[in-house]
């Protein structure tokens, strides 16, 4: 997380002014995916009676933020 925190700062569209609202929208996003995650997990486990389910909503999860991550554009 510190490095990340100086990634940002050291970004030229964020730098040291917009550090803090960008990290602080980093971690309200993750701490909400935190918290509806298990839940969703649970729900579609007691759905279907496997962690199959689960797993590959996770797996396409991960793989949309890997392509949205790839998008990004390198200065």
């Amino acid at each position: 997380m510190p490095v990340l925190l100086v990634v940002l700062m050291d970004l030229p569209d964020i730098g040291a002014e917009y550090t803090g609202v960008a990290s602080g929208i980093y971690f309200s996003i993750g701490a909400i995916c935190g918290f509806i995650g298990p839940p969703i997990v649970g729900y579609l486990t007691d759905l279907t009676g496997t962690f199959m389910l689960a797993v590959i909503l996770l797996a396409l999860v991960m793989e949309a933020m890997i392509v949205m991550a790839l998008l990004l554009k390198e200065d």
